[in-house]
């Protein structure tokens, strides 16, 4: 028994070796759709458990093909694989580009439901992080035309000089091979069946200069970005955003994603561990070179990334510590820092409070790292003490010792949704204390 998967590899077979096929007779061969083989060769086996079922298939086997479910149906035993040139292969000799650098994709009857993990619309992102991609078409929705339109409007791609190579019916007599950019291809017509190879063009990468924006997107309501924020990060392909865990989610994005659709863009994650730098130097200095890469790796491509913030990204901001780095691999990169309203500054609004008059004299601490917390707030006329949450009975000890307890505001998550502003610092709980927060202490 001989099974072929359409009437097109059985044309293709009578024409090019009729003579093989003479030696079968017709009622051997037998056109079975892809998705009825396996109830076919059951039924047969289970007339003739000992009979011989061949399977011819175009392309190879193992590659997006049918052997994969034979092996899973019958076991490896049961099953023998004969493999064969590829189309993808083939696109690839005829466009003379090396595909051991190239990510390999099928949406091949694929439609709605990613069965396969990935979707059309995972293709700009791909094609970021691997430069070049091949990808196995169909006559319905994932056509050459579909993927055309997908690269012009994704932000990530809408603006690389992209090359895009259209091979079809590769081995037939009349195959064609069409390359041009995306924009071309919108509304031409091709025939079945045909790959699509993408690649980035290295001569539009080298003229492009791409920017590295670094935005504070504020303390934490949406309302309180900047309108150049916005419209930067609108414009934009793609987004760095720092997270305090690595399975966590990250505030500075949901801001963003309260004030902007952010459908299509590339999010990178990146993970900066909550640890004090004098005492974990190296694993710090680890996940900073990771996001360093990640950030050039775009930037070289000729794309422009927003590094996102919270608050003001020149006060206690974990980017500095990115930036002599990034420079390091690139001493011309044009890094712009776009500033934004800093939770300091969120929490003097919200408490009604100025933070400096006249002639007077303010001081910013991380209130873990103050060794000598009462001189301080004897040399200062207002002392913000960030991140007070770990001593802030010891800081509370403190004020009672100078007579001043009446003077501080303890203000925890400002400009959030659950923000809690205490006058008196006596009414605060445990539950109270949070990693954002703050004492104002104004005499």
């Amino acid at each position: 028994m001989i099974i072929l998967p359409s009437n097109r590899l059985l044309n293709v077979l009578e024409n090019e070796d009729s003579d093989y096929f003479s030696h079968f007779s017709k009622d051997k061969i037998t056109v079975i759709e892809v998705d009825k083989i396996v109830g076919a060769i059951n039924s047969a086996l289970l007339c003739h458990p000992s009979s011989i079922i061949t399977i011819i298939c175009s392309g190879d086997p193992l590659f997006f093909g049918i052997g994969r479910r034979l092996i899973k149906e019958f076991g490896r035993d049961m099953v023998e694989i004969l493999p064969d040139l590829s189309s993808i292969q083939l696109a690839f000799s005829r466009i003379k580009e090396t595909w051991d650098d190239a990510f390999l994709m099928s949406l091949h009857g694929i439609s709605g439901q990613k069965r396969l993990g990935y979707g059309m619309n995972d293709i700009p992102s791909f094609l970021v992080k691997y430069n070049k991609m091949a990808i196995l078409t169909d006559s319905r929705e994932n056509t050459p035309c579909a993927i055309a339109k997908t690269l012009i409007s994704s932000p990530i791609t809408a603006n690389l000089g992209l090359i895009m190579f259209v091979c079809e019916r590769l081995g037939y007599p009349d195959e064609k091979i069409t390359e041009g950019k995306p924009q071309e291809f919108i509304d031409m017509p091709f025939t079945e069946p045909n790959v699509v190879v993408i690649k980035m063009d290295s001569e539009h990468v080298k003229s492009c200069e791409a920017t590295l924006f670094v935005i504070g997107v504020g303390p934490g309501d949406p309302e309180l970005l900047t309108l150049k924020a916005m419209r930067i990060l609108s414009s934009v392909p793609c987004i760095c955003v720092p997270k305090g865990k690595e399975e966590g989610s990250s505030l500075a994005l949901s801001i963003v994603e309260g004030a902007l659709n952010l459908e299509g863009k590339e999010i990178i994650p990146a993970y900066f561990p909550m640890k004090k730098t004098t005492t974990c130097r190296h694993e710090l200095d680890t996940k900073w070179q990771e996001t360093v890469k990640l950030i050039m790796d775009r930037i070289d491509k000729g794309m422009s990334v927003a590094f996102i913030t919270l608050g003001d990204p020149t006060l206690y901001s974990t980017f500095f510590y990115l930036y002599d780095r990034l420079l390091e691999l690139n001493s011309e990169l044009d890094i712009q820092i776009i500033p934004g309203v800093s939770s300091i500054n969120a929490a003097a609004s919200r408490a009604g409070i100025p933070l400096g008059l006249a002639d007077e004299r303010i001081a910013i601490l991380p209130a873990n790292y103050v060794d000598d917390l009462e001189e301080t707030l004897k040399r200062f006329d207002t002392v913000v003490l960030m991140k007070v949450h770990k001593v802030f009975d010891d800081v509370v000890k403190t004020l009672d010792c100078m007579g001043i307890l009446n003077r501080a505001l303890y203000i925890s998550r400002a400009g959030m949704r659950d923000e809690k502003i205490f006058e008196n610092i006596m009414d605060v709980k445990a539950e109270d204390l949070d990693y954002f927060s703050m004492m104002i202490v104004r005499k």
